[in-house]
């Protein structure tokens, strides 16, 4: 039987199956040593952007939506060939001075939030093993230091922590993220017994992970030289 034969539900059944694939095939390729990190990402979301178009395309979706879609990959082809569209030119600053930090920063920031916590509720007394916690972490994960933007590391974990708590983080998606997997956390680790080591384990482990990510920006977006 041909595709146009199938049934609607079995025919965008295997629609939705082949785009789950090529997602996964373009996310998932890794990036070979000695290319540009940037570049590859680039690639994987000119690919993806593609196969959802096609996807929205053969739904029946407005053409406006596949169109915008491959519109979209077509810019990010033209950046990649070294050009710079219009789209992804910086809007220009009212006040001027440095940009705000990227989500990718702030989600950073946001395992380092979450690492931080569980150091400080493993103690008897939080307050002060937050400030004790932050110093002991800025230590033994300097890679952190690039999510800063001003101060030192021990001040800036704090400020993260408590920006993330107070439902203030300076990103909403990652607030977002904060908010709806704090509950996530929390449940694990009392189901793991909720203990002062368990909670210091993962608190290690997730600020292993906040670290490695800041490396990754870090490689990806080198500072420029003056």
């Amino acid at each position: 039987m041909s595709d146009n034969n199938k049934p609607g539900s079995e025919r965008r059944g295997g629609d939705l199956a082949e785009l789950a694939d090529t997602l996964c095939e373009a996310f998932g390729s890794p990036c070979r040593v000695g290319n540009d990190p940037t570049e590859h990402k680039r690639r994987q979301f000119i690919c993806a952007l593609v196969a959802l178009a096609k996807f929205f395309d053969q739904a029946g979706l407005d053409r406006i939506v596949s169109e915008n879609l491959t519109q979209l990959a077509g810019a990010l082809a033209v950046l990649q060939d070294g050009a710079n569209p219009a789209i992804f030119r910086p809007a220009k600053r009212a006040g001027g001075g440095r940009p705000p930090d990227g989500y990718d920063i702030w989600r950073a920031r946001t395992l380092a939030a979450f690492g931080l916590r569980q150091l400080r509720d493993a103690e008897p007394s939080p307050k002060k093993a937050a400030k004790r916690a932050a110093a002991l972490a800025s230590i033994r994960f300097p890679e952190l230091q690039s999510l800063c933007r001003t101060g030192d590391l021990e001040s800036s974990m704090l400020s993260w922590l408590k920006a993330f708590e107070n439902g203030t983080a300076g990103d909403e998606f990652a607030q977002s993220s904060f908010s709806e997997n704090l509950a996530v956390i929390e449940g694990m680790i009392a189901a793991a017994g909720a203990t002062p080591a368990v909670r210091v384990e993962a608190g290690n482990r997730l600020l292993k992970l906040a670290a490695q990510k800041a490396k990754n920006i870090s490689e990806t977006n080198p500072p420029v030289s003056s």
